[in-house]
């Protein structure tokens, strides 16, 4: 039996769906936390390329800079909150959405000296 990928068939996968639905929508205002590896900062990078986020990357500014230069990566319109070690990471974006090289459990706290509004 052929499998024929979704884009062949002329049919969307769910995923794409769920792309283009957010998409009809401005993008939210995500804080990113520690995105220092390629694949946590590429998913922030691609999901605002695609208008579906604004991301904060919230982490070690220079490391982020350096992982998005070393993997050409353009952020220089993302806002970066400066912050090391992991613990101020997890004190100053509690309620990340996307989390980067962090476990679950460090996505709790509170924001700290920011308000981040979810209205364009």
């Amino acid at each position: 039996m052929s499998v024929m990928p979704a884009e062949a068939s002329g049919t969307k996968s769910k995923y794409d769906r769920l792309i283009a639905a957010a998409q009809k929508v401005p993008p939210v205002p995500t804080l990113v936390v520690h995105p220092c590896d390629e694949s946590s900062l590429r998913g922030a990078v691609d999901a605002a390329e695609a208008g579906i986020i604004k991301p904060i990357l919230v982490g070690p500014a220079a490391k982020i800079r350096d992982i998005a230069a070393k993997h050409g990566m353009n952020i220089s319109s993302y806002e970066i909150v400066d912050t090391h070690p992991r613990a101020q990471c997890r004190q100053k974006a509690g309620r990340g959405i996307f989390r980067g090289g962090t476990r679950s459990r460090s996505r709790a706290g509170a924001i700290c000296n920011r308000k981040i509004s979810s209205s364009p």
